[in-house]
């Protein structure tokens, strides 16, 4: 059975329709319970169908095999088996009829297009702001910094677009995101982009900078209680689903200060600062109790482990940033940063071989905070000890960065990203 040309609604086109075929009044009953039921639930009939959210020229098949034309609105109802599952409602029957329409690659890989993209703003905001800081204190010539900051600015616009489109197009999909346990604590990175790019893009726009902070920091609050709430009120949570990127939601509070107090943001900034700081403590409690007495950290996540670093590195520069002198309490901050660096550095030989996930930009940002981190301290104190730390970890937040932007260039290249996690497996 199959569809005539004159037949065709007008239009432009995906791969193609797949309609299933409904054989008796169970087969109605299975589908309105979310039971795929004896009924093939594999669609049986294949024809082309217009792309995009119309409404009506819904072709399906009636009990007698014949194909009739409706009017029906359809709706997004999830995705199937790397089909959209639309689900609309035949005026003349008043029957529920599932149509499943296979979207084209674009379609799809939007679909799947994961908030974690967000990190890589991350990355390249903080090597900017750890250029700028290596050009003003180490003497390093140039004006890369201003330009890495345009760049990080230009992929985070990018990305932005293509999160609001897949929020417009597939919110079901984003809604999945928030409900998981892990690519829950994802979502923040949008917010500490903004923070990273308002500190980045000072010097250049001082009222950039401002709007910037004005944007991210009430989207930073937002998110530390939406996802607090959650880990607090659901009752889905285990210990195995702690990892270390709950810290992401307590980096972007310490991060305030760091862009507001040039601002003359002083009371918010403490106010960031002492949420972000006091619940680092009771996270690194939960985490150090999962990763020692219970199972080990999936591949994928391993990467994650750098973001220790992040909030002791973070914390000492924006505690700097609010007092402007290096006491006891900051040195605790740094050396604990310190500590930690040391610390993976010795878990190399279980994190290394990891097949490439885009949670390996990771190793961007931490690593970049230790660097800025590093080179206020030599700018602070002038010893020459921590400027060979910073230009030392300088150069390899470079090699790092570099290494991951040509990796992800690479992986777009061969469609690893924005796919469905359950039936693809990335390269290495």
């Amino acid at each position: 059975m199959g569809f005539s040309a004159s037949a065709m609604p007008k239009g432009r086109y995906v791969q193609f329709l797949q309609v299933g075929v409904w054989r008796s009044l169970v087969a109605h009953l299975v589908w309105d319970q979310r039971v795929e039921g004896s009924n093939p639930f594999a669609p049986t009939i294949s024809a082309a169908w217009p792309q995009g959210p119309v409404p009506g020229l819904f072709f399906f098949p009636l009990g007698n095999e014949t194909v009739r034309r409706c009017r029906c609105p359809l709706r997004p109802q999830g995705l199937w088996n790397g089909g959209q599952v639309v689900a609309g409602r035949c005026p003349a029957r008043g029957c529920r009829v599932p149509v499943i329409v296979r979207m084209s690659d674009s379609s799809a890989r939007l679909a799947y297009f994961p908030v974690s993209f967000f990190s890589i703003v991350m990355g390249l905001a903080g090597m900017a702001i750890a250029v700028q800081r290596a050009q003003s204190y180490l003497g390093l010539p140039g004006n890369a910094g201003t330009w890495l900051a345009l760049f990080a600015a230009l992929v985070f616009t990018v990305l932005a677009c293509v999160f609001v489109l897949q929020c417009l197009r597939y919110p079901q999909e984003v809604t999945k995101e928030l409900a998981h346990p892990i690519k829950l604590s994802f979502f923040p990175t949008l917010s500490i982009s903004l923070l990273l790019l308002s500190i980045a893009l000072e010097a250049l726009s001082h009222d950039l900078s401002l709007w910037l902070l004005a944007l991210g920091a009430p989207l930073q609050l937002g998110f530390t209680l939406f996802v607090m709430s959650r880990w607090i009120g659901l009752t889905h949570f285990e210990v195995v689903h702690s990892n270390p990127s709950w810290f992401i939601p307590v980096v972007g509070n310490i991060l305030v200060p760091v862009a507001a107090v040039s601002h003359g943001c002083i009371e918010v900034s403490w106010f960031f600062f002492s949420i972000g700081l006091v619940f680092w403590l009771v996270l690194l409690t939960i985490i150090l109790n999962r990763v020692i007495f219970h199972h080990p950290l999936p591949e994928k996540l391993l990467p994650t482990f750098f973001i220790l670093i992040a909030p002791p590195a973070v914390g000492f520069i924006a505690y700097v940033k609010l007092t402007g002198d290096i006491d006891a309490f900051a040195r605790i901050l740094y050396y604990t940063a310190c500590f930690t660096v040391l610390l993976l550095i010795s878990l190399k030989k279980f994190l290394g071989f990891v097949r490439f996930y885009l949670s390996w930009w990771a190793y961007s940002f931490p690593l970049a905070a230790f660097t800025i981190a590093s080179i206020l301290m030599y700018h602070r104190t002038g010893q020459s000890f921590f400027q060979g730390v910073a230009w030392l970890m300088f150069v390899v937040v470079s090699v790092v960065v570099a290494g991951l932007t040509a990796r992800t260039l690479l992986g777009i290249a061969r469609r690893e990203f924005c796919v469905d996690e359950e039936s693809h497996a990335p390269q290495r």
